[in-house]
């Protein structure tokens, strides 16, 4: 089975595991060279480390494992580099960047796009008066103008493609949407990924103009 970037629980959620995601690694830094900008690898990307850089940023791409809260869609988020045995643990430590803690108003962002490259990203929950609320609310509140998320489980190594192909329109000067659209065009004519589960499961939130408009 393919490696996909969701959270196996067990243990009635009492214990996670995080399977190793071999094209992660690749994936960030081929992005980080289009842009000229900051790759944190796994061992780099702790919570605090990954939160100083997020206000300046004009492209934000994490590539990892997502977790999908069902109880409380503001304990959705992103897995980041855990803690060692041993060491303390906070909220803002604990290596999971939650859409609660994306809400925190000291986080004011400045980005054009924020690429949310795991499981379920766009997943929520209904709320009366508030609509969808999850990850990519939360992103949209803290100052992104647009968000890329996920809506069901995807494979690691056609994200890979999907998301450097996407990238890659993207620093062409290409409408995000239109960027997307050609990466998903792409991704079908490969004869392994031309199921719709590959090519498919990601949608652009928000403002779909240029990067560099």
């Amino acid at each position: 089975m393919a490696a996909t970037r969701g959270l196996l629980e067990i243990l009635r959620g009492e214990e996670t595991m995080w399977a190793p995601l071999p094209a992660t690694g690749p994936e960030a830094a081929g992005i980080a060279r289009l842009y000229g900008g900051k790759y944190l690898s796994r061992l780099g990307a702790t919570e605090p480390e990954v939160r100083k850089h997020l206000a300046q940023a004009r492209v934000i791409h994490l590539a990892t494992h997502g977790r999908y809260h069902s109880g409380d869609a503001l304990l959705s988020g992103l897995i980041l580099t855990v803690p060692a045995a041993g060491d303390p643990v906070t909220p803002a430590t604990d290596g999971v960047l939650e859409a609660g803690e994306v809400l925190d108003p000291t986080l004011s962002l400045r980005a054009k796009v924020v690429v949310l490259s795991g499981c379920e990203t766009a997943r929520g929950a209904l709320s009366r008066g508030e609509g969808l609320v999850g990850l990519t609310r939360a992103w949209q509140i803290a100052g992104a103008r647009s968000i890329v998320a996920s809506q069901w489980l995807v494979a690691d190594e056609s994200t890979r493609a999907l998301m450097l192909a996407f990238h890659r329109g993207v620093q062409a000067g290409l409408g995000k949407d239109e960027a997307m659209r050609r990466a998903m065009v792409e991704l079908r004519k490969t004869k392994r990924w031309e199921h719709p589960f590959y090519w498919a499961p990601f949608l652009l939130v928000g403002d779909p103009r240029a990067v560099k408009e």
